[in-house]
């Protein structure tokens, strides 16, 4: 009876601890294999604009440009901004980007050309966190409207990269969708204001990757 019982008592043990190391194949990929998971994403963005390439020599001219091929329509200007932010997965963050924007002109009520309103295209990203690691990737813009209750200008677009990025980023995927609001053109192109971008979306990646892979 008690040889059945030390028998019994080691074949738990081996069950045990065949069933310890299949969980821990299971949570530590073989070497070289990434292991990818999907997380929510959602980040904090504060923007300031940092620099403007202009489609003429005299700024606000009316004259455009492809910008040697960064953006597919001509467009007035490629706006170049400067990020901070915080997000829910991998914590605080730089960044920096560039969006190609074209100009609805009209005139005032003394006949002097003006801006009715601006529109972006080909947008580009590329984010760095503390360790090193980087993402880069490209934006769709949705478009501008306003907030007639805030008194604020409201801004849309999605974000996503794919396998662009470097460190313990490299073959990550990120979409999200980011909402922007600020109070004036003018007072973010002249870097007195900046403004203020939420995103959400889903981020997938290797969490076992470090900034040094």
């Amino acid at each position: 009876m008690r040889a059945g019982k030390r028998a019994w008592t080691h074949l738990v043990m081996v069950v045990a601890l065949a069933l310890a190391a299949t969980a821990l194949a299971q949570t530590e990929p073989a070497e070289g294999v990434a292991r990818l998971i999907e997380r929510p994403y959602t980040a904090v963005v504060e923007i300031w604009e940092d620099g403007t390439d202009w489609g003429g020599e005299v700024p606000f001219s009316g004259e455009t440009s492809v910008f040697e091929g960064r953006c597919s329509v001509p467009s007035d200007w490629v706006f170049h901004m400067r990020w901070e932010g915080l997000d829910s997965v991998f914590g605080q963050f730089t960044g920096r980007a560039s969006h190609c924007a074209q100009v609805a002109w009209g005139v005032d009520a003394q006949g002097a050309p003006t801006m009715m309103g601006i529109e972006f295209t080909d947008g580009t990203f590329l984010v760095t966190w503390a360790d090193g690691s980087t993402l880069g990737g490209n934006a769709i813009d949705l478009g501008m409207g306003f907030d007639a209750e805030a008194g604020l200008i409201t801004y849309g677009n999605v974000q996503y990269s794919v396998g662009e990025g470097t460190g313990r980023l490299a073959g990550a995927t990120l979409f999200h969708m980011g909402s922007c609001r600020y109070g004036s053109d003018a007072a973010v192109m002249a870097g007195i204001e900046s403004f203020l971008c939420t995103s959400h979306g889903t981020i997938r990646y290797d969490p076992f990757a470090s900034a040094g892979e």
